[in-house]
């Protein structure tokens, strides 16, 4: 059941299934270490290495050509597009209070988190405290759970420990002190995993220690009304104001008439290729979203030369972001960002049409309106570029069509 259950974690969300196994990988030992828990965890041993190893026979044989596509199959790489430096949490960033919560929306967020979707470990200093005195209440007053808290408080430590990443950064500045995942950001696998991210281990262990002490306090209430009073306080405290405010939205642009009415088929070979201006990456989403549209809707499929994935073509072997920046994709990119024509030159065309051919696209397509995730783009500036490069377009429905003329 064990080895079907973790097949089916890879599938979902590998990296959460590894952070799991990280995570009881520091728990257990501590666990099984702890002179109260020694004989027991030594009665079980041998069938727990039992359980292991039919988990890892059936899990493995599950998994077997997944885990070999995924790390010695075609387009391989090793380590992510990401930085773990900038990746990775703030020391400050624990005592802080996230940006979308009541303590943000009072003016006590920060900007403090590597990316504004992932305030991973913005606890606040109340629950800070509030999770020592739970370590310490508990660990006075049952005996029986000293192994257990124990292994929670020293788990807690890993992997806060280890979510700063290589190198300390204080309050938004970055130093040269190193840090215990410097060690580690070499190992397969570790050096896929963005350090900020091991703050989400330590979440789930400051919620069972706030179960494990409520669990107590109800069933031996403290007989002072005003313990009692300090714990409701305690508790108030430190977690109202995490309370979750309502996320930011936004309204995209709609998907063009070219696509929701399925005109794209009159210009695209079934299974053929056709990019949106600029192409699509992280910041410019629209191809993908074209994509899902067409897909959902029953109209066929049209491939497209990029999008919002980590791929080979980094330096080293490492992975990158999206597939390794050519002639026309940078022209583009730039006039997007900037609303300035690049200077377009006769190799400047050959190698964009070179390009195009290359990824085997059979139409270029600019919407009126172009989302970008990060920053406002330049419609006009877009049109002008891909004209100056291919040609006047033509108007098909609401978009600007280019056709890429064969070599």
């Amino acid at each position: 059941m064990l080895g079907v259950a973790v097949a089916v974690a890879f599938s979902i969300a590998a990296e959460g299934l590894f952070f799991t196994a990280l995570a009881l990988g520091v728990f257990l030992p501590i666990w099984a270490l702890h002179p109260g828990r020694r004989a027991q965890a030594r009665a079980a041993l041998p069938a727990f290495l039992r359980g292991l190893g039919v988990t890892t026979l059936t899990a493995g044989a599950l998994l077997a050509y997944p885990l070999w596509l995924h790390f010695a199959g075609p387009q391989r790489f090793h380590g992510t597009g990401f930085d773990p430096v900038i990746h990775a949490e703030d020391i400050a960033a624990y005592a802080a209070y996230p940006r979308r919560s009541l303590a943000g929306e009072a003016g006590l967020g920060t900007s403090l988190a590597p990316n504004p979707t992932e305030e991973n470990s913005f606890f606040g200093v109340p629950l800070l405290l509030l999770a020592a005195v739970c370590l310490g209440y508990l660990w006075r007053r049952d005996r029986a759970l000293r192994a257990t808290v124990a292994a929670l408080g020293g788990t807690a430590v890993v992997f806060a420990v280890l979510s700063w990443g290589p190198r300390a950064k204080w309050a938004g500045r970055h130093t040269d002190t190193p840090l215990p995942f410097l060690l580690l950001d070499n190992l397969p696998v570790v050096n896929a995993a963005l350090p900020a991210r091991l703050a989400l281990i330590v979440a789930p262990v400051f919620g069972v220690l706030l179960a494990y002490t409520v669990d107590r306090l109800r069933a031996d209430p403290p007989r002072r009304r005003a313990v009692r009073a300090a714990w409701g306080l305690g508790l108030a405290v430190a977690l109202l104001p995490l309370l979750p405010t309502p996320l930011l939205t936004g309204v995209r642009e709609p998907v063009p008439a070219f696509i929701t009415a399925g005109t794209w088929r009159e210009y695209v070979s079934p299974g053929g290729t056709l990019t949106p201006l600029p192409l699509t990456l992280d910041v410019t989403p629209d191809g993908q979203r074209w994509q899902a549209y067409a897909l959902a809707h029953r109209q066929g499929e049209f491939r497209i030369p990029a999008g919002f994935f980590l791929g080979p073509g980094g330096p080293d072997g490492r992975g990158r972001i999206g597939p390794p920046p050519r002639t026309f994709d940078t022209l583009m990119d730039q006039a997007g960002r900037t609303g300035l024509v690049p200077i377009v030159t006769e190799g400047s065309i050959r190698l964009s049409l070179a390009d195009l051919r290359y990824w085997g696209v059979e139409v270029v397509v600019l919407a009126d309106r172009v989302h970008g995730a990060k920053y406002d783009l330049d419609e006009d500036a877009l049109r002008r570029t891909a004209t100056a490069l291919l040609g006047p377009p033509q108007r098909v429905d609401d978009v600007w069509l280019w056709r890429v003329p064969p070599a």
